[in-house]
């Protein structure tokens, strides 16, 4: 009776001891919940791109003074670098640019029939330019320049009694229209039309550049370079 009694007693007390054990096992180890997996990336058709900050961009192409014969065509070569972006996550891109831009050595005849005389001139400008870029389809863009810029003009004048040099500074304003076509994500391939004319400030246009009396036009190809 009394064996029978101990072996209840023992087994309570055992059963008791776990109990206590688990408890305090669960109070020092509660229970967590399992961590909410990250949600999976987006397709990458749905991810937006955040595009490019800078721009380097070479041209090259036949420059025209507007008023004058075909035969005054120049080459015109020029390198400009930007930068800027996408305001507001828009479709629209923003830029600002900086160039030189520089024309080959061309003939004149001078306009003074009393005193005939040929006349080389080359040109090389610096200039400033917003530039504002927009897709039309697929890879396809256009942009639009507009700036202003100083000029520097080189009239080498000779004739039968005389040789003369002389350099022509000038302000001028600059304008571009042009497509661009993407290639890659950082190249692209295009055509622009350019437009410069003399700021004159009142003073007449012979004073300032001679072969910018009416302005030049420019029709150039275009390698950008997107970073």
């Amino acid at each position: 009776m009394k064996t029978a009694t101990h072996k209840h007693t023992m087994v309570a007390a055992t059963v008791l001891i776990l109990g206590l054990l688990v408890s305090a096992s669960a109070a020092a180890h509660p229970h967590r919940p399992p961590a909410t997996p990250p949600p999976p990336p987006p397709p990458p058709e749905a991810r937006v791109d955040a595009g490019t900050h800078f721009v380097l961009e070479i041209s090259g192409g036949m420059g025209v003074p507007v008023g004058e014969t075909p035969t005054d065509a120049r080459t015109d070569l020029a390198l400009k670098f930007g930068f800027g972006g996408r305001p507001g996550g828009s479709n629209l891109r923003l830029y600002w640019m900086f160039g030189l831009e520089g024309q080959s050595k061309s003939e004149m005849l001078s306009r003074d029939a009393a005193a005939p005389a040929v006349k080389y001139s080359y040109d090389t400008q610096l200039f400033t330019a917003l530039r504002f870029l927009f897709p039309i389809a697929g890879n396809l863009r256009m942009f639009v320049d507009g700036g202003v810029g100083y000029g520097i003009a080189t009239v080498e004048t000779s004739s039968d009694w005389m040789q003369a040099e002389e350099e022509r500074g000038y302000p001028l304003f600059y304008v571009a229209v042009g497509l661009q076509y993407r290639l890659f994500k950082n190249v692209s391939l295009g055509t622009e039309v350019t437009y410069m004319d003399v700021i004159e400030y009142g003073a007449p246009a012979a004073v300032l550049a001679e072969p910018f009396k009416d302005g030049v036009a420019a029709m150039k190809l275009t390698l950008t370079v997107h970073f």
